[in-house]
């Protein structure tokens, strides 16, 4: 039995794209054959792009049986995946599979309609309240359905997996200030709530992950553009900040660009591209939870507010809109495409690869 809280299921799920990690599986030596990627690797980039703050123990066990976990659900899901069109600098080697669809709808659509045809029920609109404990042992949830009717369900095993607790504001740190929250609305911790009260431990509960690529939609609420903009800076898109300067190589793991944004004066970075990229970056967004009339939206506001999207003919003016020095821009964008010939960057950290 599956009881979600929401009216529809998906969760958090329904922003990945479907893209997933498939180290170690039969599917990635299918897709992506001996590239020399294991557990232990993948269990370092992990480390790597976390600056070295992982939980080991946890760590440890998603390297070792993520490989199995997705030949499980494609096996008994029927799930066609391929290799992913977005394959990101923190993986030292291709490892990440997409559906064809690039839409995480197709997983939960056809995962859950196996689950039901193997006699699985469930129930939407229905909010787990409370765990029940028997001798030590979780045998069940408490839980209201939409009429406010009260359900006691008894089980074998009981599996938490309501998401996370971003959106519920008694959680959130003096350190999380001026960040924004990029998950869905509805992850208010309900299941850590109910794990805790019948004494589980928390850890890190002050740890938070900060995506770098997205824009502000709302006052402190982010949408990911992370597949768009990945595609952009592979077709040749720069990172610079409001003085028109570029900040780091775009090859640089995730961790790394966040680190860059947070130093800028405002914390904001612009991701400046031409015509054709722009193209390739749209067709991404619209795939990916973007509607045309909301990017359009953004564009009439021709950088008035968040988040700032501009279009013009002309480099100068489009900087100008966005608030970033065209001239310094302009200067920026000659030595960048310079490098792209000589690759002889005087810092390091913005040569292009």
């Amino acid at each position: 039995m599956l009881i979600e809280k929401n009216p529809a299921l998906g969760g958090a799920t329904v922003m990945n794209g479907s893209n997933i990690v498939a180290t170690g599986s039969e599917l990635a030596e299918e897709i992506f054959g001996d590239n020399g990627d294991t557990a232990d690797k993948f269990y370092e980039d992990v480390n790597k792009g976390s600056k070295y703050t992982i939980k080991e123990e946890l760590t440890r066990a998603m390297a070792d049986t993520i490989g199995n976990a997705i030949d499980w659900v494609s096996e008994a899901a029927g799930l066609k995946y391929r290799k992913a069109q977005t394959q990101v600098a923190d993986h030292s080697v291709e490892r990440q599979v997409e559906l064809d669809s690039s839409s995480s709808a197709e997983l939960i659509e056809i995962a859950s309609g196996v689950f039901e045809k193997n006699g699985g029920t469930i129930m939407l609109e229905t909010k787990a309240e409370e765990l029940v404990v028997k001798d030590g042992a979780v045998t069940g949830v408490l839980a209201t359905d939409a009429d406010g009717n009260n359900i006691n369900v008894t089980a074998k095993s009981v599996i938490i997996a309501t998401g996370g607790y971003g959106a519920d504001e008694q959680y959130r740190t003096d350190e999380m200030e001026g960040y924004l929250y990029y998950g869905p609305s509805f992850s208010t911790g309900d299941g850590l709530e109910m794990a805790m009260e019948i004494g589980a431990d928390a850890d890190n509960l002050d740890w938070f992950k900060i995506y770098p690529h997205g824009w502000e939609v709302q006052p402190g609420i982010g949408k990911l553009t992370t597949y768009s903009s990945k595609k952009a800076t592979d077709m040749g898109g720069i990172y610079v900040n409001s003085k028109g300067n570029r900040i780091l190589n775009e090859a640089s793991v995730y961790s790394d660009f966040r680190d860059k944004i947070m130093e800028q004066e405002d914390s904001v970075a612009f991701l400046v591209m031409d015509e054709e990229t722009w193209n390739e970056f749209y067709d991404l967004l619209l795939l990916h939870g973007f509607s045309e009339e909301l990017i359009q939206g953004y564009l009439d506001k021709n950088g008035t507010e968040t988040p700032i999207v501009v279009s013009s003919g002309s480099l100068e003016e489009a900087a100008k809109a966005a608030g970033i020095d065209a001239k310094v821009l302009a200067e920026t964008v000659s030595t960048y495409n310079c490098l792209l010939y000589t690759s002889d960057a005087a810092d390091d950290s913005l040569r292009v690869d």
